[in-house]
């Protein structure tokens, strides 16, 4: 009675709670963590479905697509719910524009347009001038949502034709990545201390992996010591296989006929010596399944009727031969 009681309160708050809320439920995709790979995912997203700039905009629909303003392009990720609806608004504290975002950063640097190094291999970057904010994405390139008549754009950093970025920063609001495999736009990075590696290789436990020059995961194999341990471990698999094999062959003959051996040594004057081995088979191939198994459960009796047969025909046969030499004496 209790329990019964204990569940129906616990229905009863839950009915509560959806009618307070009016049935409204958080997506999860708004309530998961946001991401600095996921933040650059997102403004890919955005740039191949050819969102519009519209100043004070954070992804609401426009027409057949969405609209953001260049803030309004990284709120558009922190406040998405999902494909079908509106970002909502607020659902995570961020600066309002461009300075504000920068002001709120807790890590920051500058850009030497001389200095590639100067950039960290960072998806998810935020990159600034005065004014104006955009999205590193990898690879010296990066998304941004500039103005009306531009709209949003994918162009490399080092080499951008306008205005040129003057810092980068970390928004408090993502995680960015630190070490370990990180995917973006479907495609394998290995990350070192929140950076990227590009041209070189990892070997992490029994794997090698090699990353290109944009930093992509282009192959991997096992180590050498992993390949012999393979190769060793196929050989003795193949040979356990093959003893299995040749074990089951010794046992059942490939006609189907079970075969019993029974070896009778006698003086080399004795006639049984000169007849050797005696082999006795019961052929089981053209039985049918039902008389098969009978056979089969019934070898065991018919062995021991021809094994006690044999044995008293030889001793039969040696008390003959004994009578023989009795006489001819």
């Amino acid at each position: 009675m209790k329990r019964k009681w204990i569940a129906a309160l616990a229905l009863g708050v839950v009915m509560a709670g959806s009618a307070i809320l009016g049935g409204w439920q958080v997506p999860v995709s708004a309530a998961a963590e946001k991401t600095g790979t996921g933040l650059a995912d997102h403004v890919m997203k955005a740039y191949q479905e050819g969102w519009k700039y519209s100043y004070g905009a954070y992804g609401q629909f426009s027409g057949s697509t969405r609209a953001t303003d260049c803030s309004g392009l990284i709120k558009s990720y922190l406040w998405w719910t999902d494909d079908s609806h509106n970002p909502k608004a607020g659902s995570i504290a961020v600066g309002g524009g461009a300075s504000a975002m920068l002001n709120s950063a807790t890590e920051k640097g500058t850009i030497d347009y001389s200095d590639y190094s100067s950039l960290p291999r960072t998806h998810g970057l935020i990159l600034y001038q005065p004014g104006h904010v955009g999205v590193y994405v990898g690879n010296d390139m990066a998304v941004d949502n500039r103005d009306y008549g531009y709209d949003i754009k994918y162009e490399p950093v080092f080499g951008r034709s306008r205005k040129k970025w003057t810092t980068w920063f970390k928004l408090p609001q993502i995680t960015y990545p630190t070490t370990g495999f990180y995917t973006f736009q479907g495609n394998t990075y290995y990350y070192e201390n929140g950076e990227y590696i590009i041209k070189d290789s990892r070997t992490i436990g029994d794997t090698i992996y090699t990353f290109g020059a944009d930093g992509i995961l282009v192959s991997e194999e096992l180590t050498p010591e992993a390949q012999a341990a393979q190769a060793a471990q196929l050989k003795a698999e193949e040979e356990a296989a093959a003893a299995a094999e040749a074990a089951k062959s010794a046992i059942i003959p490939e006609d189907g006929a079970v075969i019993t051996t029974f070896g009778i040594t006698e003086e080399k004057e004795s006639a049984l010596s000169a007849a050797g081995p005696v082999q006795v088979a019961i052929p089981l191939a053209q039985a049918a399944p039902q008389e098969q198994e009978e056979q089969n459960n019934s070898f065991p009796t018919v062995g021991v009727i021809v094994l006690c047969g044999l044995l008293g025909a030889g001793i039969f046969g040696r008390e003959l031969l004994q009578k023989r030499k009795n006489v001819n004496s």
